[in-house]
């Protein structure tokens, strides 16, 4: 039951407004790292993106700041293609035959299966019923009533379509492979083949007018037509590279983007291309501008250029390293370093800010391990049998270039003199001098050796891939195996205490032992996946990262494991933690995230001397939830004193799951629980997923996403 629990008539308002804060937050790339395939502007300050993980990225005051989201619809599918008529109504394509649709500017989507069981590829409307789409299988397929229902007309053609443009309700043009173009002059019902001017594969196409058009693809073909179509020039576009997407401002002036950032800019109706000094080597995906100044282009790794001269000159929002990124570490809340694809980071803020090393001459350009003593002395494992030194926290490294050409992944020290690096092939070598010199040590295995921990200056372990696991007791000066019981490759070494050691590997392989590591036990984490590594703060509570792009907790030693929610879908090579709460991981494009909820989305409280004059629906906790979760908002006064409230939860379809409030409701602010394990017969049994609560408030609605997670 609903219960007030903050309420005072005609008077101050003193009340708790919760403000949730995600799991997990994105470091690097920022704004954020996912890639990012279509941009449109909805006016000249406000532009919206989509992409990787079903990612939403918003902006409203012409990128200055960012709204982001992801998981529109639960899934982690790519969006293809997005097409606003205005602020409010959007399509968005890319998740098989389904296509979603949104009345109120990107918050709430509603699902329109479109039964046709095409892959989708791009996507036009002309109003608000004509629509049409194309597919990568040469099928194209229209609308006349807003989505709801769609006709397959055939094309024509065997080749993929990659692109659809209509200059009205009649005529309209599609492009795809081998430089087919087709038209329609009768709505898309039929298409007849153009003569093109290219065998290579158009990407995109866009008219400015009845006769003037362009369409863009692989080895930087451009082709022109002057005359509707009835003829198509090659033009030069003064580069070899695949051009993606191309934004036309009047029948002379145009820009195309494309592959390796390339961007290049037409003055004269395309008989001249100059390439654009552009300040991101990274893909380009999209390109669109408002009017003849402002516009955007988005591409790979979460990247976001912005100009406001009609594309001669181009701002980067976005910040960041897109590298591959393998070991991560933090000796306290600001001072950490990260390491990777030919790439050393540090931060001293915490991880808001990571600043890139200059690297040695002769470093190598594959980073694997990592392992600062203190704030100054540190050691990074690398490619070709490298190993960088620093004594001044990696402002300066030294390389020794060891006589094994062995990738060191691994890499520990005992004490401030006595460490050891492993690596392919079975290799072991050991200093004793603070790494002024390093000897082999034989352990007779030709295993790859993947990773080292020491839990004292004495006790540590080496694990490897055929389940082999070395233990040592004496600094290292002998090592013994020891039986795994499992033939997986072991990827990652946690201590929990002296005695409690977890290994984790392929296949969700985690291995448990009691007794500092002689002897150890299988348990069943419920992951399929790579464990690339895990990491526990105590006896209870551990994290574990995987490249399928998942975090999992645990808080009963490992005996059962629940899925976080990430912002990303991008793999995880490495994890680490300060206590339960603060952590960071990193991995592939150069993803690091952060949180300081321990995963979990969080609440925190500030207080308001206010009377609420609208109705507030607060972010549900906790998020993701198992079984159940709670909800508040509040009621404005609206004069009468009693506001016809509704609160209920829907499914990503639009079906009503469950009424949780349905009454008449005095100014103020309230509470309700929502329980997926106690619905009415005939809504039992919900599956995890995303779900929506809606609150009406007399005039006033707000709509606000779940997650639930089993």
């Amino acid at each position: 039951m609903a219960k007030l629990y903050l309420y005072l008539l005609l008077v101050l308002l003193l009340y708790s407004l919760t403000l949730a804060q995600d799991g997990w937050q994105w470091q690097n790339p920022t704004p954020q790292g996912n890639q990012l395939t279509t941009v449109q502007a909805l006016d000249a300050n406000t532009f919206i993106a989509f992409g990787q993980a079903e990612t939403k990225i918003i902006t409203t005051d012409f990128g200055s700041t960012w709204d982001i989201k992801h998981y529109l619809t639960g899934t982690d599918e790519t969006i293809k293609d997005a097409f606003f008529l205005n602020k409010n109504i959007g399509f968005i394509v890319g998740l098989y035959d389904t296509l979603l649709k949104t009345i109120d500017g990107g918050n709430f989507w509603n699902k329109i299966p479109t039964g046709t069981g095409l892959q989708y590829r791009d996507i036009f409307f002309l109003d608000e019923n004509r629509g049409w789409l194309v597919s990568t299988n040469s099928q194209i397929a229209l609308t006349t009533n807003g989505g709801t229902t769609w006709d397959v007309k055939p094309s024509g053609t065997t080749q993929f379509l990659q692109s659809i443009f209509f200059i009205d309700q009649n005529t309209g043009y599609a492009v795809g492979g081998s430089g087919v173009i087709l038209q329609s002059t009768d709505g898309g019902n039929n298409w007849n083949p153009q003569t093109s001017a290219t065998l290579n594969t158009l990407l995109d196409v866009k008219f400015i007018n009845q006769n003037v058009g362009f369409a863009v693809g692989s080895q930087g073909h451009i082709v022109r037509t002057i005359n509707g179509g009835s003829t198509w020039t090659l033009q030069g576009s003064g580069n070899t590279l695949l051009l993606e997407s191309i934004h036309l401002f009047d029948p002379q002036t145009a820009v195309a983007v494309g592959e390796e950032g390339k961007i290049v800019r037409t003055t004269n109706g395309g008989n001249n291309w100059n390439i654009i000094s552009y300040p991101s080597g990274n893909y380009l995906n999209q390109v669109d501008f408002y009017d003849n100044q402002n516009g955007f282009a988005v591409g790979d790794f979460g990247t976001i250029l912005r100009s406001s001269n009609g594309g001669v000159t181009w701002d980067s929002l976005s910040r960041g390293v897109p590298k591959w990124l393998a070991k991560i570490q933090f000796n306290d809340f600001n001072l950490g370093w990260c390491v990777g694809e030919g790439v050393i980071l540090k931060t001293t803020n915490g991880g808001d800010n990571w600043n890139r090393m200059t690297l040695p001459g002769g470093a190598g350009f594959f980073f694997y391990s990592l392992h600062f003593l203190n704030d100054n002395d540190g050691y990074i494992g690398g490619s070709g049998g490298r190993i960088l030194k620093t004594n001044d926290g990696g402002q300066n490294w030294t390389v020794y270039n060891s006589p094994y050409s062995a990738e060191h992944t691994g890499i520990r020290f005992a004490d401030f003199n006595t460490g050891f690096a492993v690596g392919s092939g079975g290799t072991v070598i050991k200093t004793t001098n603070d790494g002024a010199s390093w000897d082999s040590v034989n352990l007779g295995t030709s295993a790859f050796l993947q990773d080292i921990a020491f839990y004292n200056s004495n006790n540590g372990l080496i694990v490897g891939n055929n389940g082999t696991i070395f233990k040592t007791t004496n600094k290292g000066a002998s090592w013994i195996s020891v039986s795994s019981g499992t033939s997986s490759s072991l990827y990652a070494i946690a201590y929990a205490d002296f005695n409690t050691v977890y290994v984790s590997g392929t296949a969700g392989t985690i291995l448990k032992s009691t007794d500092g590591g002689s002897n150890w036990a299988s348990l069943s984490p419920g992951i399929t996946g790579s464990i690339t590594d895990i990491y526990f703060t105590d006896l209870n509570n551990g994290y574990l990262c995987g490249p399928n792009g998942y975090v999992y907790k645990s808080t009963d030693g490992g005996n059962s494991w629940s899925s976080q929610s990430l912002p990303t879908n991008l793999g995880m090579s490495c994890l680490i933690f300060l206590n339960d709460q603060t952590g960071w991981v990193c991995g592939s494009n150069g993803v690091i995230l952060k949180t300081s909820t321990g995963g979990t989305t969080s609440v925190f409280d500030e207080i308001v001397n206010t009377i609420p004059q609208t109705h507030l629906l607060e972010q549900n906790y906790p998020n993701p939830f198992n079984p159940s979760t709670k909800i508040r908002y509040s009621i404005p006064n609206v004069g009468s004193g009693l506001a016809q409230t509704v609160l209920k939860v829907y499914d990503v379809l639009g079906n009503e799951v469950a009424t949780l409030v349905n009454d008449y409701k005095d100014a103020g602010a309230y509470e309700v629980d929502f329980n997926a394990a106690n619905l009415p017969a005939g809504r039992q049994g919900l599956a995890s997923g995303v779900y929506y609560y809606q609150l009406k408030a007399g005039s006033l609605l707000e709509t606000k996403k779940m997650i639930l997670i089993k």
